[in-house]
């Protein structure tokens, strides 16, 4: 056993909700855990790692009102008659007891203190998941879902579904978007070259992609320059406006200035990857203003693509929209089927949200499956394949993509 399972007796109270304690004060949090433990015992146990390991020290620590405003408590333990096995050994205790078919599958909801969690983007997932994945006897984790509180965690989308719509001048229908491909092995001349090919043939907006590395700040200039100056050459082409959003994948101290380089260059958005820089990064950046932010998924699916390990990709993308994400990428093959998921219509009058974006093989052909799935037209086309190969060149693939986006519409 674990030392903490060994002090549950202590002060076990400290760790289950009393009716005394007000709500608000706490942030809902509710998971599926595979355990070789009772759900009582596995949940006191994530509570205790997440807040106060022990309660009592003499001469040191009290279960005293402070204490008791911090522990993180048990709302409820639910069992699931779903099968609990999984690929993760459990470890700790006798090895000879670590028979996988002992695990159970639980629903267990914790109420976290607020004052664990200060509005900070890096200590929430620090403060919701932390070291809890890590005990031996858990052999299945998945942060399901976060009761918000209405205010006062993160920015928010800056420009959410009408201010994408306005920035881009896109009034119905999905947005058509290529992403820079390849990302290596080509010059600035030849991307400029494809990114104003594409946007005169029917692409509202280009996006390089988070591969692109640039050696310092003049060789990042250098690009998005071309960029800027290939979609204005092309919305004067095909008279009307056009969108380029430059990557801002890099270093913590690279940051500041590429954001005003971008900013300088007049370009249309940013894409960050908020599981690679950092949730903190991706809020900072939404405050300085000015500029919709794409979060993108370079290491994310290392968190949500199992199905019984990580966090659900849907409250993945609601953490990037809090802290301030205009645009978030949707799982895999999702919208293919037409089966509504994670998305329903907002409406271009809600309050700001984050457009979903939409990638992985899509083509004209899916668009009415798409529109099912996400319960309207407010999304967004990341598409290259279909353009790329089309018999008669990007330019006149793009044309036809968008031809059925705007018959659609």
């Amino acid at each position: 056993m674990t030392s903490a399972l060994r002090l549950l007796v202590d002060h076990p109270d400290l760790f289950r909700w009393d009716t005394g304690l007000d709500r608000a004060d706490y942030i809902e949090a509710r998971y599926t855990v595979g355990s070789q433990l009772d759900g009582e015992t596995t949940a006191v146990a994530m509570a205790m790692e997440q807040s106060a390991a022990i309660t009592a020290i003499r001469g040191y620590v009290e279960p005293d009102a402070l204490m008791r405003a911090s522990t993180v408590r048990v709302l409820s333990v639910d069992a699931l008659d779903a099968p609990a096995m999984s690929d993760i050994a459990p470890y700790d205790g006798d090895p000879a007891q670590h028979d996988p078919a002992r695990a159970r599958l639980w629903r267990i909801a914790l109420a976290i203190p607020l004052r664990l969690l200060p509005a900070r983007p890096t200590q929430l997932l620090n403060g919701v998941v932390g070291d809890m994945p890590r005990y031996g006897f858990i052999t299945r984790f998945r942060l399901e879902a976060l009761a918000f509180p209405e205010s006062g965690f993160g920015p928010g989308p800056g420009f959410g579904v009408a201010g994408l719509r306005q920035r881009f001048d896109v009034p119905r229908g999905p947005l058509l978007c290529r992403p820079q491909r390849p990302a290596v092995g080509i010059d600035i001349d030849t991307m400029a070259r494809l990114n104003h090919d594409v946007l005169v043939g029917g692409c509202h907006l280009v996006k390089d992609c988070e591969l692109q590395a640039f050696a310092d700040d003049e060789a990042f200039a250098a690009h998005v320059r071309a960029m800027a100056a290939s979609r204005d050459a092309a919305a004067d082409r095909a008279g009307e406006k056009k969108g380029y959003i430059a990557s801002l994948v890099c270093e913590p101290d690279e940051l500041a200035s590429r954001l005003q380089i971008a900013h300088d260059a007049g370009v249309d958005g940013v894409l960050l990857a908020p599981m690679l820089q950092g949730l903190g990064t991706l809020a900072w950046v939404a405050k300085q203003g000015g500029m919709p932010i794409l979060a993108h998924t370079s290491c994310s699916e290392l968190f949500t693509r199992h199905p019984g390990w990580g966090i659900a990709p849907t409250l993945l993308n609601a953490i990037f929209e809090c802290y301030g994400a205009d645009m978030v990428i949707a799982p895999g093959g999702f919208g293919d089927d037409g089966i509504a998921g994670e998305w329903s219509q907002p409406g271009a009058t809600a309050a700001p949200r984050a457009l979903p974006l939409l990638q992985g093989g899509k083509q004209p052909a899916g668009l009415a499956a798409y529109r099912r799935a996400i319960g309207g037209d407010d999304y967004v086309l990341n598409v290259a394949s279909w353009l790329d190969v089309h018999q008669d060149g990007v330019e006149a693939a793009a044309r036809a993509f968008r031809a059925a986006i705007d018959t659609q519409a």
